[in-house]
């Protein structure tokens, strides 16, 4: 089958090393560009700053529904437990 497609293939060869030069060249000159890269960079920031206040939001939605349950002071809980710790010792 291969000999077969040689015989009516007459394409070259295609040298990788050079064509693979060539397309990061070409990907450093047009994309990878100081401009682009600030971009991303910005885009990123933007990005993480979103995620940062969706994250605290959610956070304080669960710590008020924590306080909506248990209502009480939890420093006046812990100091107790202390209290009654100490009486064992």
């Amino acid at each position: 089958m291969i000999t077969k497609f040689r015989i009516i293939c007459q394409v070259k060869y295609l040298n990788i090393s050079w064509f693979e030069a060539l397309v990061i060249k070409r990907i450093k000159e047009r994309i990878l560009t100081r401009d682009n890269l600030v971009e991303l960079v910005r885009m990123v920031n933007e990005e993480m700053d979103s995620a940062m206040n969706s994250y605290q939001d959610e956070l304080n939605l669960i710590s008020e529904a924590i306080i909506g349950v248990h209502p009480y002071d939890w420093t006046e809980r812990v100091r107790r437990v202390w209290r009654g710790a100490a009486l064992f010792c």
